[in-house]
């Protein structure tokens, strides 16, 4: 029903990188909504499209973000550290 359909959905944007999309098929997993099976395949998506997107270019990027950031919008930068 309604659960599987959005398992799906967590699952899709889960293997395109969103971190968040993870956890909630992690959560949907421990309440056994979920399969084991579908945990992995969500967990190996994500982490395949994390490591397509990772560059030095990115990780640069980040560190030159964080430092003009720190403490002035601490608020701001954590969603990105997720």
């Amino acid at each position: 029903g309604k659960c599987q359909r959005a398992v799906k959905h967590f699952m899709i944007s889960a293997k395109m990188g969103f971190g968040p999309s993870l956890t909630m098929i992690e959560r949907l997993f421990a309440a056994g909504v979920a399969s084991e099976e579908q945990y992995a395949e969500a967990k190996k998506g994500y982490e395949d499209a994390q490591e397509e997107m990772a560059s030095p270019e990115r990780d640069e990027a980040y560190k030159i973000f964080v430092r003009d950031y720190e403490g002035y919008t601490r608020e701001f930068v954590s969603p990105l550290r997720r």
